[in-house]
């Protein structure tokens, strides 16, 4: 089960206070993969700029980051090696169109989508060669 400390996580997921969060956690667990949720920016900030950090992966509804304004800016100046998720209902040329083309290792997810299009992105984001399937 995901909690608040992500020091050992792998990917962090941006809690919106529904049931979105725990379900993609959920997905991504079964296949196999270090999962933490959050609904704190500070604590996703401190983890993933911390100097021991095996954060690779912070995935952020966008639902969830107009809460939080500087969330996107501050991935942005975490570690490089830190990638960044963006689950929305816009499609890529509406949502966050200036903080997509800063930099490589960020995409945006169009909402709804399937279990495979999530797993997906995820993996192409984390360059996993290949995890087992539920």
């Amino acid at each position: 089960m995901p909690t608040e400390t992500q020091q050992d996580a792998a990917i962090l997921v941006m809690d919106r206070g529904d049931k979105d969060a725990k379900l993609m956690a959920s997905m991504l667990e079964k296949v196999g993969l270090n999962v933490s949720i959050s609904s704190n920016q500070d604590t996703i900030l401190e983890s993933c700029r911390a100097a021991d950090h095996s954060v690779r992966l912070v995935i952020v509804d966008e639902a969830a980051q107009a809460r939080m304004p500087g969330l996107l800016d501050g991935l942005c100046s975490c570690d490089s090696s830190v990638r960044v998720l963006l689950v929305s209902d816009l499609d890529e040329a509406d949502a966050g169109r200036s903080w997509l083309s800063a930099s490589k290792g960020r995409s945006v997810l169009k909402k709804p989508f399937r279990r495979s299009q999530f797993l997906g992105s995820v993996l192409k984001l984390i360059n996993e060669p290949l995890v087992r399937t539920a």
